[in-house]
């Protein structure tokens, strides 16, 4: 009887093979940490040692859970968790039950893509206690190697009682089990291929404890519980994925685009999401900074400023029900049918649509000058309908160059009717593993498989920016008349505003001209010339008065002498005086 074999290829096709990129298998393993519980999921990349360290401080996994679940391909652990009424332990602080966001086991697979080797260290934590360390080093590129079966390779693993770490002679030890597997296997591994690995096992020299003591974030000594990855050497498109491409910064990188919004922080009285992610690069120069958290995303404050908002659901029909705020005015309710509805519940369920929307022109925008010219530079990088299912972001929706919804195809046939753009709207459409279900991600996360229910989904938000802009944002809109009033009172108010700049610059012209004539008169000696000349005028008349013999002539003289020559100092005080505009 025949049977199937699995090469040890197939994890690598599986994996790093099966992954989009870096980004995306890094918001894999954040999605992994948000499975287990985690509050938090730090990377650190040290660019100078090649060292790249993800860490969170979830429930951790036992010798049993890593050999039989994490070392496994295909296992069942996690289907059927997201079942309604199924009971789950969410670890000693008593977080809320989570949707699992995988099942497919992509997450660890893609550990590869990342980097070639990988010291995996976790430590659980279940209601009877606190459980040892579990040690692995995985070097993926065994995986590579074609014809060899998958159980010709070794992954050694130890178990360290208490709360010790891992030291150097513990991480050199597993690297040796290694190179004897690979002693082991000879001529099955191609002597190039058998050199590089080689190579790589040799970086695994590090001493995990000490770097602990040197970074901040998750630890695993002492009370502490979770799963860290150390990956050594990393793949050199990370550093290309983090650097600013030649636009100056115009333009979100690569790990921007996948990773800012990995939790939905946008949103006001949206609530904490349920872990905070971070991505530190530590560069050669010394200098250290966070590459995804803080204000690098949209913040509720931000989304409140914006022109524009507009929130509601679409029910299992596709009819949307919400408001439309525009210019910062009360909220109108407002209904769309969607007019491909058969009537019957849709396959994609309920779903929940929040957006905020900045005037592409700041003549037409409410917003501030600089804080339009802020937020608009924010919305070039990464503006964009985002999706998220249970809080947690869905890739690769959201990214300014991925229209899922076709908005820019449809402005570019007339921008006026359309109306909307899709770098100007921020906004997230909101679906849960509950309502949502047969909306499936692709293997390698690239977006949902395009089913019916992914089609009914798009199909109902292109209907609906269609009939909002044809409803609200058209001179003849239906209910047009205060988007239409509002902006011909901006448009107005901005005439105003530049027609007086223009003035202020003409009366700064003219302010120019006076302090460059009068620098001009300084240089030349002109003001000390003419100073000479009135007290030299001045002291002729004052001696021609002398020789006036009549007392009434003389005073006369005298007096229209000291009239003339104030005069003539006033005229030169003039002369030298400027006066701001």
């Amino acid at each position: 009887m025949a049977r199937i074999k699995v090469r040890a290829r197939a994890v690598d096709m599986l994996g790093r093979q099966q992954i989009a990129g870096i980004p995306t298998a890094v918001h894999e393993l954040f999605k992994n940490a948000h499975d287990a519980y985690a509050d938090n999921v730090r990377v650190d990349y040290f660019r100078a040692d090649e060292l790249f360290i993800l860490r969170d401080d979830g429930i951790g996994m036992t010798l049993e859970d890593f050999e039989g679940r994490w070392l496994t391909l295909g296992t069942e652990s996690k289907v059927g968790a997201n079942d309604p009424g199924k009971r789950v332990w969410t670890g000693p602080r008593k977080a809320t039950v989570r949707a699992i966001t995988g099942e497919k086991g992509i997450g660890r697979l893609a550990i590869a893509a990342i980097g070639p080797q990988v010291l995996a260290l976790t430590r659980s934590i279940r209601p009877e206690g606190l459980g040892s360390l579990v040690v692995s080093l995985i070097q993926w590129g065994l995986f590579e190697v074609p014809g060899l079966d998958l159980e010709a390779i070794e992954v050694p693993v130890v178990e360290l009682q208490g709360d010790a770490l891992p030291d150097l002679e513990v991480v050199t030890g597993l690297a040796d089990r290694i190179r004897a597997n690979i002693s082991h296997l000879g001529d099955q591994i191609p002597a190039d291929m058998r050199q590089r690995l080689l190579s790589e096992l040799d970086m695994a020299d590090f001493d995990p404890e000490a770097i602990y003591s040197q970074i901040d974030g998750p630890k695993l000594a002492g009370d502490n519980f979770g799963t860290h990855f150390f990956i050594r050497p990393t793949n050199p498109v990370l550093a290309d994925d983090i650097e600013q491409s030649d636009d100056a910064g115009s333009e979100a990188t690569p790990l921007e685009k996948m990773l800012l919004g990995f939790g939905n922080t946008m949103m006001p009285q949206s609530g904490e999401p349920p872990i905070s992610a971070q991505f530190w690069d530590h560069r050669e120069d010394g200098i250290s900074r966070d590459l995804i958290g803080g204000a690098a995303f949209f913040t509720p404050a931000e989304f409140d400023s914006a022109d524009h908002h507009i929130e509601g659901e679409f029910d299992e029909f596709g009819q949307f029900t919400g408001s439309v705020s525009v210019y910062g005015q009360p909220a109108r309710q407002h209904t769309i049918v969607w007019p491909d509805s058969s009537g019957r519940p849709t396959e994609c369920g309920p779903f929940r649509l929040r957006f905020a929307y900045l005037q592409g022109l700041l003549k037409d925008s409410r917003v501030p000058p600089d804080e339009w010219a802020r937020l608009s530079g924010k919305l070039n990088k990464i503006g964009g309908l985002y999706v998220y299912r249970d809080n947690i972001r869905i890739l690769p929706y959201g990214n300014s160059d991925f229209d899922f919804v076709g908005i820019e195809r449809r402005r570019t046939k007339s921008a006026q009717d359309w109306f909307f753009s899709y770098r100007r709207i921020f906004g997230a459409v909101e679906l849960t593993h509950a309502r949502n279900s047969n909306l499936v991600e692709k293997a390698g996360r690239e977006g949902f498989r395009a089913n019916r229910a992914y089609r009914e989904m798009t199909s109902m938000l292109e209907n609906f920016f269609e009939r909002l802009a044809i409803d609200f944002f058209r001179p003849t809109s239906q209910f047009g008349s205060e988007f239409n009033s509002m902006k011909a009172e901006i448009n107005q108010e901005a005439k105003l505003l530049a027609k007086r700049a223009t003035k202020t610059k003409e009366r700064q012209g003219e302010f120019k001209t006076e302090l460059d004539t009068f620098f001009t008169s300084i240089e030349k000696g002109h003001p000390t010339r003419e100073a000479e000349r009135i007290r030299a005028m001045t002291e002729e008349r004052l001696s021609a008065v002398a020789t006036i013999k009549s007392p009434e002539a003389a005073a006369d003289a005298l007096l229209n002498a000291e009239a003339d020559a104030r005069r003539a100092v006033a005229a030169l005080e003039k002369s030298i005086t400027v006066i701001k505009c």
